[in-house]
Parts: C-alpha cells; structure tokens; sequence
C-alpha cells in the first residue's frame, strides 16, 4: 500500500544505490543502512541469506488464515478484481538482477524471428463441414428388436450434431473434429471398463454402459462414414425417406439396408455390417515410403496405409505439413494394404492420420474430465507439501467441497503428497493439485510422460505442445492414463502462481476436455490427445 513510510524507504533506497545487506519484517523503516542480521514477527533474515539481495518480503501472514473473497465477508467483500488473501511463503526478488536478466531477454526476443503462421488449406474436404439444415429428416421410427437399437440412438445423435454445425468452415471444421473425438474417447473408456460387443447384439441392461454406449457411438460412425461414402445430397435423400417411409413404425436392418441399396443402387450391405456386426476398432498403420520432387512446384508424397485383421472399407484424412501451409486431404481405404500418391505445391515435412476423427481407433490416452462422474467413489485429491502448504491445503479442501456441490455429493479424501502410498497411487484415480515446485507426485508423474505428452514443467513456467506458458496466470489442466496402472486416471491441475490454482479450482469447469489451457479463471484453449 502506498503509505508515506514506503516512499521514504524507497528514497532511502535510492539514496544509498541499493546498498543495503538486509532489511526486513515490518520494522525494516528503522533499519539503518549497515550490515546486520534482523528477525521479526516469524520472519527471520540473516546476513548470508540476505548476501546480494535487496530485501526479503513475506506475502500473507502464515499465523492467520486464507481470507477469500464473498459477499458476506465484511473485510473482504466479492467485488470486481477482488483476489484472495492467501499465505504464499517467501519471496526474495533482487531489483538488479532482475532488471539485468529482464534486460538480457529483451535483447534476446529482438534477435528471434518468430515463425509465420501456417495457412490451413482444407478446399478439397470442405463438402464434409457443410450440411444445409434444410436437408435434416424428420419423425419418429421405432425399432423392430433390439438390433436396431443402433439405429434410432444414432440418428437422434448425428442429426443432432449436424444441425448444430456451425456455418463459418473454420468453426465447423473444429466443430465436428472434436463431436467425433468425443465419441471415439467414450467408446475406448466404455470398452476399457466394460466388455466390447457388436452393435447388433445391444440388449436392455440397467447394471452396465457398453449395450448403450456402444450401439450409439458405432452407430454415429456408421452414418458419418455413410454421408462421406455417399456425398451429403445421397445422404440427406435416404435419411429422409427412411424416416418418412417408416414415420411412426418399427424398422429393421434388413429394410435399412434395402433402401439404401435402391437409392444408390449399389451394394451397401458389407459397408453397413463392417460397424454393426464386428467388436473393436479398425487397426491401421501408416507411413511415408517416398518423398520425390516432381517438377519445379510439384512434390510426390507416397504413403504405404497398411490394416491388421479384416479390413475395413472407410474414409478418413490426413493433414500434411509443408514449409508454406497444413493441407487436408481425403482418403479412402478399402484394402490390407494400399498405396496412396498425394501432390503438393511444396515439400512435406510431416503428416497426421486421421486427423479430423473420422474413423474410431483405439488410443491409450482417451480419458477426459467427465470420467470423473464415472468413477467418483474412486477419486482421491492430493496436494503438495513443498512449498506454500497452508494454500495447498485450503485449495484442496475448497476443491473437494466444490466436486461435492457439482456432483457427487460426497467428499473425496484428501491426502498429502508425502503420505499417499503406492498402492493408493496405483488403485485410485487421482487428483493432483499443484505444480511441481509444490507436489513431489506431480513431479514424479511429469517426468515419466513429459516426452509422451510434449510437456516441459519447471518453477512458475510450463510447456505444452511447443508452446511456453510463463504468467503467473497461466494454468494447464491435464487427463491422462495413471502411469503406474493405465486402468486409473490422473488428473493434473497445474499453475504458475498459488492465486492461478484458486482460480483454477474456485468452481468446476465444464467442457475441459482432455486438457485445457487456463487464463485466470477462464478456459482459454482445449482438446483432446492424439494417437497417430
């Protein structure tokens, strides 16, 4: 606060160019400007701990409690901008060297050049992000047996998803890329917890997900890769005869199949039955085999597409990364192995298959945040003891009531970071609070996945996917498959500053994802893993 005795210092300060060896503690206005040790109020400096500092600052009082903001809190009333008072430990910044290393980066970002923007070119699939609602069917089909459950649940899933694409390319593209993520992840969690079972063999249960999970979402697929095989008019024209045909009657696959068949006046029946009548995903493996220069702005990128088992017939795609641009390209695949020759105006540099989510795979990182409301009962919340405990632990309390209020109804135990056992590590899903400069288990768990994951941890700063994130602000919330037993789930809630995790962990954020990048209190950017 800016008191008179501040501006005395600091002309005091001035006066003697910062030649001071140790100042502290609420008395520090009576120091004189000689060589001492000093110690006050649960503060202590000494001379060698004070050797080329300027001073030592405590932020909070560690005898008090964390005071947050509400609006029946009398000394600390909710309004705008109001931040919490919270026990954060010591600080012990030096004015000049600070200013030097702040003055050495300066220099060093003048001399880097920052790389252009990429330009994302995805003309030639752009028929795919688009779909006209007046296109949608209409009314109500019933299904004949079981067997057709897919059906039903499938078509009230994608016309869902279909009319709210947005009509900006760039925004449905995002759109239905992360629509298709989302169901690709559920149907890896369903079948990881529970049995896998064709779509058609679905039967009534209320002690198990899969026979509901597992029908919808193959069946979702089933009708996007339809619409890719078909063109979106084809598509529209069976979809609206199906259900003006059937309007308030039961259906089944054998008609399904049949009208398809007379619209397109080709066999669809082996293209339908490869997702309704078989478990498991399509396992398909893909490499560059050549890369040759064509002509002067002509490049020849060669790619071997090679499936295990039996092999599915489906459409997917691949983003090319050239020096210039990311090209989205097309693919169809209906054979073991193909070879597939794609031009370019430039040289590719690297490719990501099926990067739109086309196609269901299996993954090893598919947990998201909404898991958590699977499997709550087996959650527990840990928070770190190396530094700032006193916050840490009010956070996690803050947290635990706050999960309770959102959902569960019950609160999840809490532990330290210095007192959970492996076997509780291995068993449980965890919930770590704090970075790794406050939890030890959130640094022993970033160590073993930071190559897998591109993520780089360190004091006050944090790495994800090339990108730095240095503000004390910033915040990274991230799922991924315990690496102790990748049956249980880790969720890491990290952040560069003790005020970014209250802000991080005041409410429960929907939508996070698998991982999501935090402002404040806001969700900044998000998404989900990828596996090729």
């Amino acid at each position: 606060r800016p008191w008179n005795r501040d501006i005395a210092f600091w002309e005091f300060f001035k006066e003697n160019n910062g030649n001071i060896d140790s100042i502290a503690g609420v008395n520090l206005w009576a120091s004189s400007p000689i060589n001492r040790s000093h110690a006050c109020d649960g503060k202590i400096t000494t001379t060698d701990m004070a050797n080329n500092l300027t001073f030592l600052a405590h932020f909070g009082k560690v005898t008090l409690r964390e005071k947050f903001p509400h609006q029946t809190n009398r000394l600390l009333r909710a309004y705008p901008g109001a931040t919490p008072h919270l026990s954060l430990g010591y600080s012990t910044p030096s004015p000049v060297f600070i200013t030097k290393k702040l003055n050495s980066q300066k220099t060093l970002k003048k001399n880097i050049k920052k790389p252009g923007k990429l330009k994302f070119n995805y003309s030639s699939i752009k028929e795919i992000y688009t779909f006209s609602k007046r296109d949608l069917w209409f009314n109500t089909v019933f299904p004949n047996s079981n067997k057709e459950n897919w059906f039903i649940s499938a078509t009230a899933s994608y016309w869902r998803t279909l009319k709210n694409l947005p009509k900006s390319n760039k925004k449905s593209y995002n759109y239905l890329r992360y629509k298709l993520s989302a169901l690709d992840n559920s149907l890896n969690y369903t079948i990881k917890k529970e049995d896998d079972l064709p779509a058609v063999s679905a039967q009534r249960r209320y002690d198990r997900y899969n026979n509901y999970q597992i029908p919808r979402i193959k069946g979702t697929y089933l009708l996007h890769q339809l619409r890719l095989h078909l063109g979106n008019k084809m598509f529209s024209n069976i979809m609206n005869t199906l259900h003006n045909k059937y309007k308030n009657k039961t259906i089944n696959n054998s008609k399904i199949i049949s009208i398809i068949n007379k619209k397109t006046k080709k066999n669809i029946k082996p293209f339908i039955e490869q997702w309704i009548y078989r478990k498991g995903f399509p396992k398909v493996k893909i490499e560059i085999t050549k890369i040759s220069k064509i002509k002067e702005n002509k490049w020849n990128l060669e790619l071997s597409i090679n499936q295990d088992d039996i092999p599915y017939h489906f459409y997917s795609d691949i983003l090319i990364k050239t020096k210039k641009e990311k090209v989205l390209k097309k693919l169809e695949i209906n054979k073991s192995t193909k070879s597939i020759n794609i031009t370019l105006k430039t040289k590719p540099e690297s490719i990501i298959f099926n990067y739109g989510n086309h196609i269901p795979i299996k993954r090893k990182s598919f947990y998201i945040w909404s898991n958590f409301y699977d499997d709550f009962q087996n959650i527990k919340i840990v928070y770190g003891t190396k530094r700032q405990i006193e916050a840490n632990h009010t956070f996690a309390l803050r947290f635990q009531t706050a999960i309770a209020d959102r959902y569960s109804e019950v609160f999840s135990p809490i532990i330290k970071d210095s007192e959970i056992s492996k076997k509780q590590i291995e068993n449980s899903d965890i919930i770590l609070l704090g970075g790794t400069s406050d939890n030890s288990l959130t640094k022993e768990i970033t160590d073993l996945i930071k190559d897998k994951y591109d993520l780089q941890t360190g004091k006050n700063f944090f790495v994800w996917q090339g990108k730095t994130y240095a503000n004390w602000d910033d915040g990274l919330f991230l799922v991924i498959p315990n690496p102790f037993n990748d049956k249980r789930i880790v969720y890491l809630i990290m952040s560069n500053s003790a005020l970014q995790l209250y802000n991080m962990t005041d409410k429960i954020q929907r939508n996070i994802k698998s991982w999501s990048i935090f402002k404040k209190g806001k969700i900044i950017n998000r998404g989900y893993h990828r596996e090729y």
